[in-house]
């Protein structure tokens, strides 16, 4: 009887982590499946799969957020249909006391389209993150996007260094007016969540951060 009861008040509880809404589009029906997961004591994902007629297309997180005593890392998203289309928005953040792991930062926006078979398709994706990657010494990259390349050297670390975002964060990475176009419509759409998110990184992190 023990055993029914708690297996009764773990299906509660799952049932109540997933939650579930339908929407139209075109007469094709889809749902998206909020699925809140806490991997460990420092590390929680939220995040959205979208499907139609149970397969899934694809996952875009909500929310994700890891770090330690000194330093925390923060993944923010958000969504929204346009007609057929639907919009999926990222912004990562970084604060770190020790001034040591101030990465990864920056932007993205996909899009994707509701077909009328019920199929959804990529449509685009754009980004501007810096990141700590393999492809080049610690933040070298990093400090390459903020400088004028001359050398052929430089442009090739520069290359790699993109590449190598764009395979991680799988989009085109962009510069200049387009690179502060997106920024400014991904920080428009989550701007309460950014602004509760980082609101005491001033004095916990002491200006250590990208936000």
């Amino acid at each position: 009887m023990k055993v029914k009861y708690l297996l009764c008040v773990f299906l509660f509880l799952a049932m109540e982590i997933i939650s579930a809404q339908k929407r139209i589009v075109k007469k094709t029906p889809y749902r998206h499946i909020i699925d809140e997961i806490s991997v460990n004591d420092t590390i929680q994902r939220d995040f959205i799969l979208v499907m139609t007629r149970n397969q899934k297309h694809l996952q875009h997180t909500i929310y994700a957020t890891d770090g330690d005593c000194s330093s925390v890392n923060v993944e923010i998203g958000t969504y929204e249909y346009v007609d057929d289309f639907l919009i999926l928005y990222s912004y990562w953040a970084s604060a770190d006391r020790m001034q040591s792991n101030v990465y990864p930062y920056g932007f993205r926006k996909r899009s994707y389209q509701f077909l009328p078979n019920g199929n959804l398709v990529f449509v685009s994706s754009k980004l501007y993150i810096e990141s700590y990657m393999n492809a080049t010494p610690k933040d070298l990259g990093i400090q390459l996007l903020k400088k004028k390349v001359t050398t052929k050297k430089e442009k090739e670390l520069l290359q790699k260094y993109i590449l190598a975002i764009e395979k991680e964060y799988q989009g085109e990475f962009i510069f200049g007016e387009e690179r502060q176009k997106l920024e400014k419509e991904v920080r428009k759409k989550l701007q309460k969540e950014i602004a509760f998110e980082t609101k005491h990184w001033d004095e916990i992190y002491n200006g250590n951060y990208n936000k």
